[in-house]
């Protein structure tokens, strides 16, 4: 049976049913009513109490037809999860079709022939949903409707078993790339692709590395993904490549777009040696950073900050705007030695074409507080990103935390003393 938890869920948060009148509102006439039937509460609203509730009655009973489908849409992404069941997946896997069906823009007319084109997308990968759910006025599941959705998260599993998650991801990859170039030329209609949203109930392809809205990524998954674009391709023979050409997208969200013109041109030929790049790629890549920094030439050239966050609940999971003040990284202490071992950077020997190759010598470095590192792997740690990069290691000044967990985060750490 449907519950209050799951109108809410489906109108005010996934948008699915209309927002009007909020769910909460009737919750709130309901139960105002129930204290008035008890001789509590202010009887002198009783009348506006009523309308609320009969305008969410009707606006539920216009629209009883739409979540069926919804519903049915969804179970089938929670079958892509290996790892779990259609309970604990399905919250996850509405909020995925939601957003890769942006139900959020649309109206209910539109809905409905949106998942309805998605059904249609799965057929012609051999996929064959069940009818989806019926319900009854009160809510309660009618007919055959409560196998419905185990029989298509069961169609999920089966699908995801056997499927070839390589090729999807790297058509995923394609549509994202023409998303973020779309959204360069100011068009912020484009939609997630067919895809894009498979990849994001899987986790796999773009999806392991940004939400289906890259708007919502933080820096912390920008600099995964420009880590992750800039290994060559032999170093992961088991996965499915990152495309180069997400680099430039990713070294703009973390702020390379005031950088210098001669930083920029040797960067992109140590990144692209990194990754193996074609020429081609490379050339794009530098002709992309040069007519970004063209749009900013009169402001100052960013320095560089590297951020070294905690794993988990760091300051850094709320910068998700550009940074305008220096190019930003941000990586767990684990990310940056990983990253620091396959530079293979030493005295004696050059630098390996790495993210880490390309920061200057002035490159500040801030290790967030209150990490389980241990006195002695911290202390090796100064010392090696001192060898590396004069400027050195810097604590964060515990306490800063509220001040820093905002989007403009990052910024405020790179304008003062923190």
């Amino acid at each position: 049976m449907m519950t209050g938890t799951h109108f809410r869920l489906l109108g005010d948060e996934l948008h699915v049913l209309p927002q009007t009148p909020p769910w909460q509102q009737a919750v709130t006439a309901h139960r105002m009513l129930e204290d008035a039937r008890l001789g509590a509460g202010n009887h002198a609203d009783l009348e506006d109490q009523l309308l609320r509730l009969y305008e969410s009655a009707q606006m539920l009973r216009d629209n009883l037809s739409l979540i069926g489908p919804v519903l049915l849409g969804g179970a089938f992404l929670a079958g892509l999860r290996s790892d779990a069941t259609l309970a604990a997946a399905m919250p996850a896997a509405l909020r995925w079709l939601a957003t890769g069906l942006q139900f959020a823009k649309i109206d209910t007319r539109r809905v409905a022939q949106s998942v309805q084109n998605f059904q249609a997308h799965l057929q012609t990968l051999g996929v064959t949903l069940p009818t989806p759910p019926g319900f009854s006025r009160t809510g309660d599941l009618i007919g055959d409707a409560p196998d419905a959705l185990p029989k298509a998260f069961q169609a999920g599993a089966v699908f995801a078993k056997g499927h070839d998650w390589n090729a999807r991801s790297a058509l995923a990859w394609r549509e994202l790339l023409a998303r973020l170039a779309a959204a360069a030329l100011q068009i912020t209609t484009t939609m997630p692709g067919f895809d894009e949203l498979l990849c994001a109930a899987r986790q796999v392809g773009p999806a392991a590395y940004l939400p289906l809205d890259p708007g919502e990524a933080g820096l912390h998954s920008w600099t995964r993904l420009l880590l992750a674009a800039t290994v060559r391709s032999d170093a992961n023979p088991s996965g499915a490549q990152v495309p180069f050409g997400i680099v430039a997208h990713a070294l703009l969200r973390l702020g390379s777009g005031g950088a210098d013109a001669a930083w920029i041109e040797a960067s992109c030929q140590a990144l692209a040696a990194a990754a193996g790049a074609s020429a081609e790629d490379t050339d794009t890549l530098r002709r992309t950073l040069l007519d970004s920094r063209a749009t900013l030439r009169d402001k100052p050239s960013p320095g560089t900050l590297v951020f070294l966050r905690k794993p988990i609940a760091s300051v850094s999971d709320s910068w998700i705007r550009t940074p305008a003040r220096a190019l930003v990284l941000v990586m767990t202490v684990d990310e940056f030695r990983q990253a620091l071992s396959e530079m293979q950077r030493s005295p004696s020997s050059p630098p390996s074409p790495s993210v880490l190759s390309i920061l200057p010598s002035e490159t500040r470095f801030y290790l967030e507080p209150a990490q389980d590192i241990g006195t002695a792997a911290e202390t090796a740690l100064r010392a090696e990103i001192t060898r590396l990069w004069p400027s050195g290691l810097t604590v964060a000044t515990p306490g800063r935390e509220s001040v820093l967990a905002t989007p403009e985060g990052a910024d405020i750490l790179t304008g003062g003393p923190f």
